[in-house]
């Protein structure tokens, strides 16, 4: 059950904010001042999506050390 939910979770947190992203920035395009819209837009969306990677990575960071055996998850992680 918890390999399912590491498989689906990121498909839906990919699904649930890819379409907003997609519709913010045709309103932006669509107005005047586009330019500087943007690139407030991108600079939020890269700061959102820097903000998570940098919590992954530090989740990451306190997991157990490996014991040194030849299973893939260990591969994976070294």
């Amino acid at each position: 059950m918890g390999e399912l939910l590491f498989d689906v979770i990121p498909l839906g947190i990919g699904a649930a904010f890819t379409p907003s992203l997609f519709a913010i920035q045709l309103l932006i395009v669509a107005s005047d001042p586009w330019k500087v819209l943007a690139l407030a837009a991108f600079f939020g969306a890269a700061s959102a999506f820097g903000i998570a990677v940098t919590i992954l990575l530090l989740g990451f960071a306190q997991l157990p050390t490996s014991t040194g055996g030849t299973d893939i998850v260990d591969v994976v992680l070294r």
